[in-house]
């Protein structure tokens, strides 16, 4: 019956690793501020910044994949909110806290992942804040 009751919380603990398109972060060595990225775990194969740049596949930082599965660091990329702007749906709250219009398909990994094209204005020409999350 023991044996029972751990797997089953075994199998209901959640992931805290990064998979395949999730966001990671490759602050893996302390005292060295180039170590320190936001990226997306994919291929190394799939690594690349936006619009042609380079980007920098770390080992480490996505541990439940394969090996060549790693943390890539893409220039000119960023995640992304949904939800939390006005526009359609290419208008997303970058991690500044402003609402960007953001390219779509320019990034590796998913949808969230994208490369920041301008800030969003509304009607009035201003500057428009990601809306609070509830």
């Amino acid at each position: 019956m023991l044996s029972i009751t751990l797997l089953a919380v075994a199998l209901t603990a959640p992931m805290s690793l990064a998979a395949w398109g999730d966001y990671c972060n490759t602050n893996l060595k302390a005292g060295d501020p180039t170590s320190n990225f936001n990226g997306v775990c994919v291929w190394t194969s799939e690594c690349h910044g936006a619009y042609g740049q380079t980007g920098k596949p770390i080992p480490g930082a996505c541990p439940n994949d394969p090996a060549d599965v790693q943390c890539c660091f893409a220039p000119s990329c960023m995640w992304v909110r949904d939800n939390l702007c006005p526009g359609d749906d290419t208008v997303k709250c970058a991690p500044t806290g402003w609402c960007f219009n953001f390219a779509t398909g320019e990034c590796p990994g998913g949808p969230g992942f994208r490369t920041p094209l301008d800030p969003y204005k509304d009607e009035n020409g201003q500057y428009v804040r990601c809306y609070e999350q509830a």
